[in-house]
């Protein structure tokens, strides 16, 4: 194992270097910023790291307060209504331009029994994003290479008084693939949040359709040219499933990515839109790679004064 640091003006990068895996984390965001297995790039990563320093560009980021859509931009917290900043039309997108992804965070890293560990730190005040509460987040890598890459997350955030916390990280993967069409997805899930055809905004809790049924390991076609996705602004995947055992396998010809947590769902998303921003290996301008984002609803308010999630990675070479 080799670990480096570099920085970018004023934001830093953490890199491992296993036997076979590479791992680049950074500051921005408390971000995974790319993976590799040797010449294979297994993330969408930005070519040009000021394309990933735009706020609009959540690729690897760890998302928060709030991940997801907030309809008008406004929320209960605790029983009071808060309102907030909007950045897409009226409504919310990942907690606006002071959320997380958009933070630079102080990280400490160290390594023990060939376990690279990365604690990234950040305090936010009270409504200083416009969440109640002075909160302290972490967010802790531990990553190790053993029979494949593995890379557990954790989640932690304390507040003087009850805040909503519904973090995730945002990373999309292509596991060396151009086109989420030559993956598949396997995954049990039996409800799923529908979203407006409009606003892409979450409504209401139905039954997973055949389009969004991953149970029995299919490919990503299956959603990615749905007529009826397509028809309606999501242009393909822009779903929170409900995760009935709290994993999910991501598949493609040289690699599998296998995902378990203790969140209740997933936000997937499959690149739907051009961007305008070149990244590293990728062919086409849209549909390069799947965005994996397990997370929890904000229709449900369940405020707090700590908060804990986690997610383990795992990629092995098939």
């Amino acid at each position: 194992m080799k670990v480096r640091t570099y920085k970018h003006s004023n934001i830093e990068f953490i890199e491992v270097q296993f036997e076979n895996f590479k791992v680049t984390l950074c500051s921005l965001g408390a971000s995974i910023f790319e993976i590799k297995c040797g010449a294979d790039i297994l993330t969408l990563t930005p070519e040009n790291v000021d394309d990933f320093c735009r706020p609009n560009l959540y690729h690897g980021k760890t998302i928060g307060p709030v991940a997801n859509r907030v309809k008008n931009s406004s929320i209960k917290i605790n029983e009071k209504l808060y309102r907030f900043e909007p950045n897409e039309g009226p409504n919310l997108l990942h907690s606006g331009i002071n959320g997380l992804s958009n933070q630079n965070f102080e990280c400490q890293h160290t390594v023990i029994n060939g376990v690279l560990l990365v604690k990234c730190s950040r305090f936010a005040k009270h409504l200083s994003d416009g969440f109640p509460g002075n909160r302290v987040f972490e967010i802790t890598y531990q990553i190790c290479e053993k029979d494949g890459l593995n890379i557990r997350l954790d989640f932690n955030a304390k507040s003087d008084e009850k805040s909503l916390f519904k973090l995730t990280n945002h990373s999309y993967f292509n596991l060396g693939e151009n086109d989420v069409r030559n993956m598949s997805l396997n995954l049990k899930s039996s409800k799923y949040i529908f979203p407006d055809d409009v606003d892409l905004c979450p409504t209401r809790i139905e039954s997973i359709p055949k389009c969004l049924d991953f149970s029995n390991g299919d490919s990503l076609s299956k959603a990615v040219d749905d007529e009826k996705l397509c028809s309606v602004r999501a242009k393909g995947l822009d779903h929170f499933l409900f995760l009935d055992d709290k994993s999910l396998i991501l598949r493609s010809q040289k690699y599998e990515l296998n995902i378990s947590t203790d969140f209740t769902g997933v936000q997937l998303y499959s690149d739907n839109y051009e961007d305008g921003v070149s990244y590293r290996g990728a062919i086409k301008v849209k549909h390069r790679a799947l965005a994996v984002e397990p997370c929890d609803s904000y229709l449900s308010d369940d405020s707090t004064n700590n908060y804990h999630r986690f997610i383990d990675y795992k990629i092995r070479r098939l």
